[in-house]
């Protein structure tokens, strides 16, 4: 979801010695990050449980029916999706922060993979579609904040959702893989890094990342 912002200094520049992964899709918001007004806060339970709710999609607005398989189940289990509006079917789940799930759609008996999600080649000739659930937190003032990725060049700027029973800023990100993913706040207009988080630096260049193995 990209929220405009007004006048930011430069972007910042990757500090990777190896090119940063560089992803076709921005990074994503994937859900409501906080039900603080309900009883429970889902905030609380990822991190104790180090497991979240997860979204998968597809659209079509003529499909008659559209399910949606997993590698974890070795494809022999389809889940039945539901469809929302008029263009758009959904399924939630519950799966590991940082573990990649593997997935893919049968859409009136045919297999095919999602547009709106990330693609990877099956090794067959066709193609499956992957996403590794990851939360990215800010706990230091501010009141507006945003938080920004290398994947995309730093371009689409993600606003955290305040949790107010674990008093934090909290995104929750969509990762297309294995691999060291770098990102970088932004805190009431200005750049900063969570100095909590794990930081790479190279010269005066700092970033917080995440890594996924």
């Amino acid at each position: 979801i990209s929220v405009p912002v007004k006048k930011l200094p430069t972007s910042p520049t990757s500090t990777t010695l190896s090119p940063s992964y560089r992803s076709p899709f921005p990074a994503q918001i994937l859900s409501p990050l906080c039900c603080c007004q309900q009883q429970h806060c889902i905030c609380t339970q990822e991190a104790k449980t180090g497991s979240t709710f997860l979204t998968v999609r597809y659209p079509s607005s003529d499909a008659q029916s559209v399910s949606v398989c997993f590698e974890t189940d070795q494809w022999k289990v389809s889940h039945a999706m539901t469809k929302v509006g008029d263009e758009l079917w959904e399924l939630t789940i519950m799966t590991k922060l940082n573990y990649p799930v593997v997935f893919k759609f049968i859409v009136d008996s045919q297999w095919k993979s999602s547009p709106l999600h990330h693609v990877q080649s099956d090794g067959f000739g066709g193609s499956n579609n992957i996403l590794i659930p990851s939360l990215i937190e800010w706990d230091g003032s501010g009141s507006e904040i945003y938080v920004c990725t290398a994947m995309d060049g730093w371009v689409n700027r993600l606003k955290l959702r305040y949790c107010h029973k674990r008093k934090k800023h909290i995104a929750k990100l969509e990762l297309p893989a294995k691999g060291v993913y770098e990102f970088k706040f932004i805190v009431d207009g200005e750049w900063k890094v969570n100095p909590k988080l794990e930081i790479i630096q190279q010269g005066t260049h700092q970033n917080n990342c995440v890594r996924i193995e």
